[in-house]
Protein backbone atom coordinates (compact mmCIF):
# COMPACT_ATOMS: atom_id res chain seq x y z
CA UNK A 1 0.00 0.00 0.00
CA UNK A 2 2.95 2.35 0.55
CA UNK A 3 3.59 2.49 -3.21
CA UNK A 4 -0.09 3.30 -3.82
CA UNK A 5 0.01 6.24 -1.43
CA UNK A 6 3.26 7.43 -3.02
CA UNK A 7 1.54 7.47 -6.42
CA UNK A 8 -1.37 9.43 -4.93
CA UNK A 9 1.12 11.92 -3.48
CA UNK A 10 2.79 12.29 -6.88
CA UNK A 11 -0.64 12.77 -8.48
CA UNK A 12 -1.32 15.64 -6.06
CA UNK A 13 2.09 17.11 -6.84
CA UNK A 14 1.45 16.88 -10.58
CA UNK A 15 -2.06 18.32 -10.28
CA UNK A 16 -0.75 21.30 -8.34
CA UNK A 17 1.93 22.00 -10.94
CA UNK A 18 -0.56 21.73 -13.82
CA UNK A 19 -2.97 24.09 -12.06
CA UNK A 20 -0.27 26.70 -11.61
CA UNK A 21 1.04 26.45 -15.17
CA UNK A 22 -2.15 26.16 -17.21
CA UNK A 23 -5.05 27.20 -14.95
CA UNK A 24 -6.98 23.96 -15.41
CA UNK A 25 -7.16 22.80 -11.78
CA UNK A 26 -5.41 19.43 -12.03
CA UNK A 27 -8.60 17.43 -12.50
CA UNK A 28 -7.20 15.76 -15.60
CA UNK A 29 -4.79 13.93 -13.30
CA UNK A 30 -7.18 13.22 -10.42
CA UNK A 31 -10.03 11.75 -12.47
CA UNK A 32 -7.68 9.15 -13.91
CA UNK A 33 -5.76 8.29 -10.74
CA UNK A 34 -8.85 7.94 -8.50
CA UNK A 35 -10.45 5.02 -10.44
CA UNK A 36 -7.02 3.37 -10.45
CA UNK A 37 -6.90 3.62 -6.64
CA UNK A 38 -10.47 2.39 -6.18
CA UNK A 39 -9.82 -0.80 -8.15
CA UNK A 40 -7.79 -2.07 -5.20
CA UNK A 41 -10.92 -2.15 -3.02
CA UNK A 42 -12.35 -5.66 -3.64
CA UNK A 43 -16.05 -6.32 -4.08
CA UNK A 44 -17.06 -2.66 -4.32
CA UNK A 45 -18.00 -0.60 -7.39
CA UNK A 46 -17.85 3.18 -7.14
CA UNK A 47 -19.94 5.40 -9.40
CA UNK A 48 -19.02 8.63 -11.19
CA UNK A 49 -20.36 10.74 -8.31
CA UNK A 50 -17.69 9.39 -5.91
CA UNK A 51 -14.89 9.86 -8.47
CA UNK A 52 -15.93 13.43 -9.28
CA UNK A 53 -16.41 14.38 -5.61
CA UNK A 54 -12.92 13.24 -4.60
CA UNK A 55 -11.36 14.72 -7.71
CA UNK A 56 -12.72 18.12 -6.73
CA UNK A 57 -11.03 17.99 -3.33
CA UNK A 58 -7.70 17.91 -5.18
CA UNK A 59 -8.91 20.49 -7.71
CA UNK A 60 -9.96 22.86 -4.91
CA UNK A 61 -6.60 22.82 -3.14
CA UNK A 62 -4.58 22.96 -6.37
CA UNK A 63 -6.49 25.94 -7.78
CA UNK A 64 -6.71 27.68 -4.41
CA UNK A 65 -2.95 27.51 -3.82
CA UNK A 66 -2.27 29.06 -7.23
CA UNK A 67 -4.99 31.70 -6.73
CA UNK A 68 -3.50 32.74 -3.38
CA UNK A 69 -0.18 33.40 -5.10
CA UNK A 70 -1.92 35.38 -7.85
CA UNK A 71 -3.80 37.41 -5.23
CA UNK A 72 -0.49 38.20 -3.52
CA UNK A 73 0.85 39.41 -6.87
CA UNK A 74 -2.39 41.38 -7.51
CA UNK A 75 -3.02 39.49 -10.75
CA UNK A 76 -6.54 38.15 -10.12
CA UNK A 77 -9.25 39.79 -12.32
CA UNK A 78 -11.90 39.75 -9.57
CA UNK A 79 -14.73 41.23 -11.65
CA UNK A 80 -14.50 38.56 -14.35
CA UNK A 81 -14.03 35.81 -11.78
CA UNK A 82 -17.13 36.80 -9.80
CA UNK A 83 -19.36 37.14 -12.89
CA UNK A 84 -18.17 33.89 -14.45
CA UNK A 85 -18.05 32.14 -11.08
CA UNK A 86 -21.67 32.89 -10.16
CA UNK A 87 -22.88 31.43 -13.46
CA UNK A 88 -20.49 28.48 -13.10
CA UNK A 89 -21.71 27.70 -9.58
CA UNK A 90 -25.34 27.63 -10.71
CA UNK A 91 -24.67 25.52 -13.82
CA UNK A 92 -22.37 23.09 -12.00
CA UNK A 93 -24.87 22.56 -9.19
CA UNK A 94 -27.68 21.85 -11.67
CA UNK A 95 -25.50 19.46 -13.69
CA UNK A 96 -24.25 17.68 -10.58
CA UNK A 97 -27.71 17.36 -9.07
CA UNK A 98 -29.73 16.37 -12.14
CA UNK A 99 -27.20 14.47 -14.28
CA UNK A 100 -24.21 13.10 -12.33
CA UNK A 101 -26.40 11.49 -9.67
CA UNK A 102 -28.43 9.59 -12.30
CA UNK A 103 -27.74 5.90 -12.94
CA UNK A 104 -27.54 6.38 -16.72
CA UNK A 105 -24.73 8.92 -16.57
CA UNK A 106 -21.37 7.65 -17.91
CA UNK A 107 -18.27 9.74 -17.18
CA UNK A 108 -16.30 7.62 -19.66
CA UNK A 109 -18.43 8.60 -22.66
CA UNK A 110 -18.79 12.18 -21.55
CA UNK A 111 -15.00 12.53 -21.47
CA UNK A 112 -14.93 11.61 -25.16
CA UNK A 113 -17.44 14.38 -25.89
CA UNK A 114 -15.35 16.88 -23.90
CA UNK A 115 -12.11 15.94 -25.63
CA UNK A 116 -13.77 16.30 -29.05
CA UNK A 117 -15.14 19.73 -28.08
CA UNK A 118 -11.75 20.88 -26.80
CA UNK A 119 -10.08 19.58 -29.98
CA UNK A 120 -12.48 21.61 -32.15
CA UNK A 121 -11.79 24.77 -30.13
CA UNK A 122 -8.01 24.27 -30.24
CA UNK A 123 -8.10 23.72 -34.01
CA UNK A 124 -10.17 26.91 -34.36
CA UNK A 125 -7.60 28.82 -32.27
CA UNK A 126 -4.68 27.48 -34.32
CA UNK A 127 -6.33 28.48 -37.58
CA UNK A 128 -7.30 31.95 -36.47
CA UNK A 129 -5.91 34.54 -38.84
CA UNK A 130 -2.56 35.84 -37.61
CA UNK A 131 -3.54 39.41 -38.35
CA UNK A 132 -6.79 39.13 -36.43
CA UNK A 133 -6.92 41.95 -33.88
CA UNK A 134 -7.87 41.51 -30.26
CA UNK A 135 -11.51 42.45 -29.73
CA UNK A 136 -12.99 44.22 -26.74
CA UNK A 137 -14.45 42.09 -23.96
CA UNK A 138 -18.24 41.73 -24.28
CA UNK A 139 -20.87 41.60 -21.56
CA UNK A 140 -21.79 37.97 -22.27
CA UNK A 141 -18.22 36.65 -22.45
CA UNK A 142 -17.88 35.69 -18.79
CA UNK A 143 -21.42 34.26 -18.37
CA UNK A 144 -20.78 32.02 -21.41
CA UNK A 145 -17.39 30.95 -20.03
CA UNK A 146 -18.94 30.27 -16.62
CA UNK A 147 -21.81 28.28 -18.11
CA UNK A 148 -19.57 25.94 -20.09
CA UNK A 149 -16.98 25.71 -17.33
CA UNK A 150 -19.53 24.88 -14.64
CA UNK A 151 -21.35 22.20 -16.61
CA UNK A 152 -18.20 20.48 -17.85
CA UNK A 153 -16.57 20.68 -14.41
CA UNK A 154 -19.53 19.00 -12.73
CA UNK A 155 -19.90 16.29 -15.36
CA UNK A 156 -16.22 15.42 -15.70
CA UNK A 157 -14.42 16.31 -12.46
CA UNK A 158 -11.78 18.10 -14.57
CA UNK A 159 -12.35 21.46 -12.88
CA UNK A 160 -13.65 23.30 -15.94
CA UNK A 161 -10.39 24.95 -16.92
CA UNK A 162 -9.89 22.53 -19.81
CA UNK A 163 -12.77 24.27 -21.60
CA UNK A 164 -12.67 27.77 -20.06
CA UNK A 165 -9.07 28.61 -21.03
CA UNK A 166 -9.40 27.53 -24.71
CA UNK A 167 -12.82 29.20 -24.92
CA UNK A 168 -11.48 32.53 -23.65
CA UNK A 169 -8.58 32.32 -26.10
CA UNK A 170 -11.03 31.62 -28.92
CA UNK A 171 -13.11 34.66 -27.98
CA UNK A 172 -10.12 36.83 -28.77
CA UNK A 173 -10.49 39.25 -25.86
CA UNK A 174 -8.20 37.39 -23.44
CA UNK A 175 -4.52 36.51 -23.60
CA UNK A 176 -3.20 33.24 -22.17
CA UNK A 177 -2.10 34.69 -18.83
CA UNK A 178 -5.38 36.49 -18.18
CA UNK A 179 -7.44 33.47 -19.26
CA UNK A 180 -5.44 31.20 -16.93
CA UNK A 181 -5.86 33.54 -13.96
CA UNK A 182 -9.62 33.94 -14.50
CA UNK A 183 -10.00 30.18 -14.92
CA UNK A 184 -8.25 29.45 -11.61
CA UNK A 185 -10.47 31.86 -9.71
CA UNK A 186 -13.66 30.38 -11.19
CA UNK A 187 -12.44 26.84 -10.48
CA UNK A 188 -12.01 27.74 -6.80
CA UNK A 189 -15.68 28.79 -6.70
CA UNK A 190 -16.95 25.70 -8.57
CA UNK A 191 -14.89 23.21 -6.59
CA UNK A 192 -15.80 24.79 -3.23
CA UNK A 193 -19.48 24.24 -4.00
CA UNK A 194 -19.06 20.65 -5.18
CA UNK A 195 -16.80 19.65 -2.26
CA UNK A 196 -19.21 21.19 0.25
CA UNK A 197 -22.15 19.43 -1.40
CA UNK A 198 -20.22 16.13 -1.48
CA UNK A 199 -19.55 16.23 2.26
CA UNK A 200 -23.26 16.16 3.07
CA UNK A 201 -24.77 14.67 5.16
CA UNK A 202 -21.46 14.79 7.13
CA UNK A 203 -21.87 11.17 8.21
CA UNK A 204 -19.13 8.56 8.49
CA UNK A 205 -19.79 5.35 6.55
CA UNK A 206 -17.65 2.30 5.82
CA UNK A 207 -17.39 0.75 2.36
CA UNK A 208 -14.99 -2.18 2.38
CA UNK A 209 -11.82 -0.92 4.01
CA UNK A 210 -12.57 2.72 3.21
CA UNK A 211 -14.09 5.42 5.40
CA UNK A 212 -16.32 7.96 3.70
CA UNK A 213 -17.37 11.40 4.92
CA UNK A 214 -20.36 11.98 2.70
CA UNK A 215 -18.83 11.07 -0.67
CA UNK A 216 -15.25 12.00 0.28
CA UNK A 217 -12.67 9.27 0.98
CA UNK A 218 -9.96 10.58 3.37
CA UNK A 219 -7.56 7.67 2.65
CA UNK A 220 -7.64 8.75 -0.99
CA UNK A 221 -7.58 12.54 -0.84
CA UNK A 222 -5.11 13.10 2.03
CA UNK A 223 -2.02 11.76 0.16
CA UNK A 224 -3.02 13.84 -2.90
CA UNK A 225 -3.48 16.94 -0.76
CA UNK A 226 -0.06 16.50 0.81
CA UNK A 227 1.44 16.59 -2.69
CA UNK A 228 -0.64 19.64 -3.60
CA UNK A 229 0.34 21.45 -0.38
CA UNK A 230 4.01 20.72 -1.12
CA UNK A 231 3.64 22.51 -4.47
CA UNK A 232 1.67 25.40 -2.95
CA UNK A 233 4.31 25.87 -0.22
CA UNK A 234 6.94 26.22 -2.95
CA UNK A 235 4.75 28.76 -4.81
CA UNK A 236 4.07 30.83 -1.72
CA UNK A 237 7.66 30.92 -0.48
CA UNK A 238 9.39 31.69 -3.75
CA UNK A 239 10.39 35.35 -4.05
CA UNK A 240 8.31 37.39 -6.49
CA UNK A 241 9.47 40.26 -8.66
Amino acid sequence: MDSIYLILFLAGLTGGIIAGLFGIGGGLVYTFIIPWFLQFIPGVTFGAEIIIANSFVGVLFASLSSSVQLAKDKELPYKQIVIGGIVAICSSWLANHFIVSQAWYSMKYFRIVILCLILVIIIRILFKQKGETKRAEKVLDMPVVGLFGGVIAALSGFGGGVIMVPLMLLMGSFDMKRAKNISLGIIVMISSLIVFKSLFPFELTMIGSLTLIGSIIPQLVIPMLIGTVAVSYTHLTLPTK
